[in-house]
């Protein structure tokens, strides 16, 4: 069975492959928007800094406040502010996490969440969390490469042999 302190290892190791992303971005990049109905890099990364925390505390019984508080925190953040905010949001899963117990992870079921659900609390983190934070960390891999950052499938995919965490499987 799966912990809550392995889904935090992996959604942190995920948070720190986003912002080795971002630091590969060009400053030019930041406007960049695949179509007229996408985001930009910039959307993109305003919406990451707290997308996956704020749901992960509403998931956790907490509301939607923390959602909020960031989404207009992030209204008013400047790109280099991208990595600070995720810190913040990795401390956040943190103490969601650490604060919760394993009976609480596996067996409480989600009460509020604006789509219909009967999971437990660790299967909707895994379920929503980790799936979002591993599909938006692809989009921004995907707009690096199309903004001509030359970086390859493994720096997507892992954190690579220039990063001192490289070493953490």
């Amino acid at each position: 069975m799966i912990t809550s302190h392995e889904i935090m290892k992996i959604m942190e190791r995920e948070c720190r492959i986003c912002m080795r992303l971002f630091s590969k971005l060009p400053s030019g990049s930041f406007d960049y928007r695949p179509t007229a109905g996408q985001r930009s890099t910039f959307e993109l990364l305003q919406f990451m800094s707290y997308a996956i925390a704020g749901a992960a505390h509403a998931i956790a019984g907490h509301g939607w406040d923390w959602w909020k508080e960031h989404e207009a925190i992030a209204e008013k953040m400047s790109p280099r502010d991208f990595p600070g905010a995720m810190e913040r949001q990795i401390d956040k899963l943190s103490h969601i996490l650490e604060t919760m117990t394993e009976d609480t992870f596996n067996n409480v079921k989600v009460a509020e969440m604006p789509w219909p659900t009967d999971n437990t609390i660790g299967v909707e983190l895994l379920g929503n969390c980790l799936r979002w934070l591993i599909g938006y960390r692809m989009q921004l891999f995907l707009y690096a490469r199309s903004n001509g950052v030359e970086i390859s499938t493994r720096d997507c995919w892992f954190l690579t042999e220039d990063d001192p965490t490289a070493t953490q499987n």
